[in-house]
């Protein structure tokens, strides 16, 4: 049997639509908190890449 890699959440302060166009498969939007606030998931190499990309523009982002 397969071991799932170790996955991870973010909560970006985004709207949904600008989230989505940030990430790509496998990583996914695992809850939209409100307008302006949303939660990505996915393993965790990939989730703490999109961290990084978000700090360097300012976007406010936590694990």
């Amino acid at each position: 049997m397969h071991q799932a890699p170790n996955g991870a959440m973010l909560m970006v302060a985004l709207p949904e639509a600008q989230i989505r166009a940030l990430i790509t498969a496998p990583q996914a939007i695992a809850a939209v908190n409100a307008p302006d606030y949303s939660v990505i998931a996915g393993p965790m190499p990939e989730i703490l890449a999109v961290s990084k990309r978000l700090m360097e523009q300012n976007i406010i982002n936590k694990q």
